[in-house]
């Protein structure tokens, strides 16, 4: 089945996907799959492979989009202020023009460290991105029969991160490679623009 796009996301002008998260979430993956290709290096690593910004153009039915990877926190190799002005850096380089912030976790119950990350990213994007911002879980493939919904009312945590986020969420398989998750990705995402 083909997904239809609305008029209204047809005839957006340039969009802007930031990628955000901990080092190894599968951000430079994520940005692949939403490319169609390999245009960020992606590889299991216990360290972060994105060292610096990196940023790939691509056209999806016509709505050109940018594609932003950013280096993710809680990464041994950097400071947290090194981190921290990448961060400023992307959000300059963002400012024009509509964009969205996927902030990438692992569909896992969520680690002490993971919870600081997504409470540092609320904290550097504030109120009014937070509105732009929705959480993208990435290794769908592990939820077998269970329901994205159902993962998130079994946790607490989840439950709560969702609220911050306006139940702002979209799951990706990176493995499977199928372009409808990221034809649903900008269609769910259209709204925040």
């Amino acid at each position: 089945s083909t997904l239809s796009w609305s008029s209204s996301i047809r005839n957006l002008p340039e969009r802007t996907i930031v990628l955000l998260g901990k080092s190894g979430v599968g951000k430079s993956a994520t940005g692949n799959t939403i490319l169609g290709r390999n245009g960020f290096v992606s590889k299991k690593s216990s360290k972060s492979v994105t060292a610096d910004i990196e940023k790939q153009n691509v056209t999806i039915e016509g709505t050109d989009l940018v594609v932003y990877d950013t280096p993710g926190f809680c990464n041994p190799d950097r400071s947290e202020e090194q981190i921290q002005e990448k961060f400023q850096n992307v959000l300059k380089l963002t400012s024009s023009g509509p964009r969205v912030f996927l902030l990438v976790v692992k569909i896992d119950r969520l680690t002490a460290e993971e919870k600081r990350v997504i409470s540092k990213v609320e904290d550097l994007l504030g109120e009014s991105l937070l509105k732009q911002t929705w959480i993208l879980f990435t290794r769908g493939d592990e939820l077998g029969d269970q329901t994205i919904e159902e993962f998130i009312a079994d946790s607490d945590d989840l439950t709560e991160v969702m609220r911050k986020y306006g139940g702002r969420y979209h799951v990706f398989n990176n493995k499977s490679g199928d372009p409808e998750q990221v034809k649903s990705l900008l269609e769910k995402t259209s709204i925040c623009l």
